[in-house]
């Protein structure tokens, strides 16, 4: 596919409001198209913290998904990576045309039942919910943040930093140029040793913003394993860090163990009142409700308070104030930066 093609496509997607295509009779899933776009430069120069290999990622590779119904309302969905699997599009539709031709896409809780947590791939497939509910919001004539129940159309961006080599002085510069930039919230990566030593970076930059600006940290733990290089939290360590980073009213601490680990997260509610999140790559909706049910998340990936009840935490964060941007520009929730 072109590069102006693909571009098309993926602003034909996310730009174009649904049209109010109300069915009269339930949805049938006709057709599921893929096709792979590799090599969209990125910038250059990014190497990511987490990756053994240390390699530039310099461009990115994406497989679009389009879901067909007999209505003539089509969901489109998109996975992206900086090198994604060879032949993931084919891999995709020899899971996904099996399964969901003939079915009805509003039926998600059945279809993360018996296609997202059955189906076994060696690529990633719970992209594909998106296109359901891409075709849930235009059949219904909705916005997506409607039908799930928000109030507002905005969201309020934050900068995410990434690597870990900064020192707590190069973060403080950086929150402050942020904030120049029009930001309102940043985000820090814990990645030392000790916790002496990963609270220094949130105690100094929540110290030289004075305020101005809400502060959240992630510790990356999502996806650890026990034999992994150091540092591994344990419950221990996060019961302490989420102590110490309450007390600084940081506004969240964000994978302090492993996303399955519900009994190690469901802890914190009793002894912090400082919001977690397990997890930003949960694959379905089962491991969220699963999150939920023993309490061991405070936030699904939100930059909204965490908790209604008053809080040291909750109540230090005051609503964000509108980043320097058009009126008419799109908010999104997450700008990530290289630095």
């Amino acid at each position: 596919m072109h590069r102006r093609h693909f571009a098309a496509l993926a602003a034909a997607a996310v730009i174009v409001p649904p049209t109010p295509l109300r069915a009269a009779k339930p949805l049938k899933i006709t057709k599921i198209t893929a096709t792979e776009v590799r090599g969209i430069v990125t910038g250059k120069g990014l190497v990511l913290p987490w990756d053994p290999k240390q390699e530039p990622q310099d461009t990115r590779d994406y497989v679009i998904v389009q879901i067909f119904t007999d209505q003539g309302i089509v969901g489109t969905t998109m996975d992206g990576d900086y090198k994604l699997p060879k032949g993931i599009a084919a891999e995709a539709l020899k899971h996904a045309e099996p399964y969901f031709i003939g079915k009805d896409p509003f039926d998600v809780a059945l279809h993360d039942a018996q296609f997202f947590q059955k189906v076994k791939a060696p690529v990633r497939l719970f992209f594909l919910d998106i296109a359901l509910w891409d075709i849930i919001g235009k059949a219904l004539g909705q916005p997506l943040y409607r039908v799930w129940g928000a109030y507002t159309s905005k969201v309020q961006p934050y900068a995410a930093t990434v690597h870990f080599i900064k020192t707590a002085q190069q973060r403080v510069d950086d929150a402050l140029k942020f904030y120049e930039l029009g930001f309102r919230a940043i985000k820090l990566r814990l990645h030392k040793l000790t916790i002496p030593e990963d609270l220094e970076m949130p105690r100094k930059v929540i110290d030289a913003v004075r305020g101005k600006m809400d502060v959240m940290v992630d510790a990356n733990h999502a996806g650890k394993r026990k034999t992994d290089p150091p540092p591994v939290w344990d419950v221990e360590r996060s019961k302490r860090t989420a102590l110490a980073l309450e007390e600084m009213s940081l506004f969240w601490l964000e994978e302090p163990l492993p996303r399955h680990d519900f009994d190690g997260l469901a802890p914190p509610a009793p002894y912090s009142n400082a919001c977690t999140s397990p997890a930003v790559k949960a694959t379905s909706a089962s491991p969220t409700s699963s999150a939920i049910a023993p309490n061991a998340a405070t936030a699904i990936s939100s930059p909204t308070p965490c908790s209604p009840a008053p809080s040291p935490l909750s109540a230090k964060s005051q609503p964000w104030p509108k980043p320097s941007a058009s009126p008419s520009a799109p908010i999104t929730a997450r700008a990530a930066s290289a630095c």
